[in-house]
């Protein structure tokens, strides 16, 4: 990698893995770069808006998705959506509530952004229909949780 992180995101788009946002130590970023396994090769990419550490990220098309996270001293939750054609970050509706650590996965058409962190554990779920311009509320987890894998087939 380029620069040095831990708590970042990671998606996979065109054969390339992406590593955004994060924590150096020191602060948090909005750098972020992708791996290219054809020349075995870290390049970066234009850096999100805003620094955030443990965001949800995920793919859909052609745009990554990342949402919520840390910025050192709030809990965030804006979205941003990266172009990869473009090489540009765009806005997109924020989440309902403020969450960190999330489970966020892509599924029939809507990401979903699940259980994480705003301080104490959260139950709670949000879905976003791509193309719409708000979050709607979902029946709530069982169990409340953070830094949690979530897939979906």
């Amino acid at each position: 990698m380029i620069d040095s992180r831990m708590y970042h995101g990671l998606a996979e788009m065109g054969g390339y893995l992406f590593s955004i946002g994060g924590y150096n130590g020191q602060s948090r970023l909005c750098s972020a770069e992708f791996y290219d396994p054809a020349i075995n090769v870290w390049k970066a990419v234009r850096s999100l808006s805003t620094p955030r550490s443990v965001p949800g990220v995920q793919r859909s098309g052609g745009s990554i998705y990342v949402v919520g996270g840390f910025d050192g001293t709030v809990f965030l939750d804006s979205v941003e959506c990266y172009d990869i054609e473009l090489d540009k970050w765009f806005p997109c509706p924020s989440l309902q509530k403020r969450r960190s650590a999330l489970g966020l996965v892509n599924y029939n058409g809507c990401l979903y952004a699940c259980g994480g962190f705003d301080g104490s554990f959260l139950d709670s779920v949000e879905r976003l229909a791509l193309g719409a311009d708000a979050w709607e509320p979902c029946v709530a987890m069982t169990v409340a949780k953070a830094h949690f894998g979530i897939t979906s087939t």
